[in-house]
């Protein structure tokens, strides 16, 4: 099984909420949703992911 974890802005536990009601379709692939402020800094794969998406937002303002 996998899990998602995800930094959040507010409120984790309505963030948790709304990943859980809006990804049902998908709850046979992940046991389960951790949401946590900072959590770039806990998890490694957050760290990773927000790196990748900096990295891509980054060339796309440069296109632009």
């Amino acid at each position: 099984m996998r899990n998602i974890y995800a930094d959040t802005v507010g409120d984790a536990q309505k963030y948790t909420t709304f990943l859980q009601s809006n990804l049902k379709q998908y709850s046979a692939i992940f046991e389960k949703i951790t949401i946590e402020p900072k959590a770039d800094s806990k998890y490694k794969t957050v760290s990773a992911a927000s790196i990748c998406a900096k990295v891509n937002r980054d060339r796309i303002i440069d296109n632009w």
